[in-house]
């Protein structure tokens, strides 16, 4: 049940990252918490999204692709 209710939420993300390359855009992650980075290394959900520390890092490269 919990591994259910957890699957969930990052199906969601994998649908909106989808939606968002649609139309030519790109979805960062950052802040992502410990455990929850570890999930993504784990499914390697990591090599899909593009994953940043701050929105700082995140702006940034998102800029440099400009």
């Amino acid at each position: 049940k919990h591994i259910r209710r957890g699957r969930r939420p990052l199906n969601k993300l994998i649908f909106l990252d989808r939606r968002v390359k649609e139309v030519s855009g790109s979805l960062r992650l950052t802040n992502l918490r410990p455990e929850l980075n570890e999930v993504f290394m784990i499914t390697r959900l990591h090599e899909l999204f593009q994953i940043f520390e701050d929105e700082v890092e995140a702006l940034a490269d998102l800029n440099s692709d400009a």
